[in-house]
Order: C-alpha cells, then structure tokens, then sequence
C-alpha cells in the first residue's frame, strides 16, 4: 500500500510539472483558403511544445480539417511547436514569424508536414544555422522565407 501511494504521489508530481501547450485559434478565410491565425501560443520549453489543445470558433460549415493554413506571429514561440498536424491535417502552409524568439528549426520539427508543406514562412526570428536536410521531409516546399533572421 505504502508503494502503491508514493507512487501515485510520483505521478501527480509529474503530471503537474508537464504543461499543456494550448492554441487559441482566430479562424478565418482569405485568398489563400481556411486558416487558424494564432491568437494565442506560448512555447518557452523545449520539453513541453506539443500542442495538446485548439480553441475557438470555426466558421459556420468548417471545423480543424478544413483548416490549411497556421499563421503565427507573435514574440513568444521560443522553439518549433510540435503536434499541429494532430488537429490540422490538411496544413500546407505555415508561417512562423515570432518576433526574434525562435533560434533553431530541425528537421524532425518539419517532419509531421510531410509532403504536405508547399509553403513555410519562417521571418523575423532568430534563426541562425539551418540544417544541410531541413527539408528532407517536405519535399513539395515551393515557397520558403527566412528573412530578418
């Protein structure tokens, strides 16, 4: 019994010091299809940046897998965030423009794009080495931007 409860005391320890990363949606249409422009999304770990929850509201007749674009632009992405393709399966354009806060992109971050990703934005950040196989996984990328880093 006494095992059993340290146990658990162990458990809640760790559930409590994992954060859940939440995105908070503003969905919109524009020229270029149905999108989630990010309204909210802080990532400052690099342990715990797999979004584990989108909210707001979708557009009458739309919901996550009409969704084909993720735009964020906002100073507090400090690394890659990890898990949007769980709720957006159908993203090919992605735009990541976090105000000079976010320093490295890998590959394994581009990876659950697939061959999806025609288009990644990647301005105004930090970023200072790019990877000789970035792309290795995203090999339909038309449109790629990395200024002001």
């Amino acid at each position: 019994m006494k095992v059993l409860f340290l146990c658990l005391i162990t458990i809640l320890g760790l559930l409590s010091y994992v954060k859940s990363v939440t995105v908070y949606c503003e969905f919109k249409v524009d020229r270029y299809g149905y999108k989630c422009e990010v309204k909210s999304l802080v990532i400052t770990s690099n342990y715990d940046r797999t979004i584990s929850e989108v909210t707001g509201d979708h557009l009458s007749g739309k919901s996550n897998s009409d969704v084909t674009h993720f735009y964020s632009v906002q100073p507090t992405v400090n690394y890659f965030p990890l898990g949007i393709t769980h709720f957006f399966n159908n993203l090919y354009a992605v735009k990541l423009s976090s105000g000079s806060s976010l320093s490295e992109i890998h590959s394994s971050d581009l990876q659950q794009f697939g061959d999806k990703l025609t288009v990644l934005w990647m301005s105004d950040n930090s970023i200072e080495v790019l990877e000789a196989d970035l792309f290795q996984f995203n090999p339909n990328l038309e449109k790629i931007g990395f200024s002001n880093n």
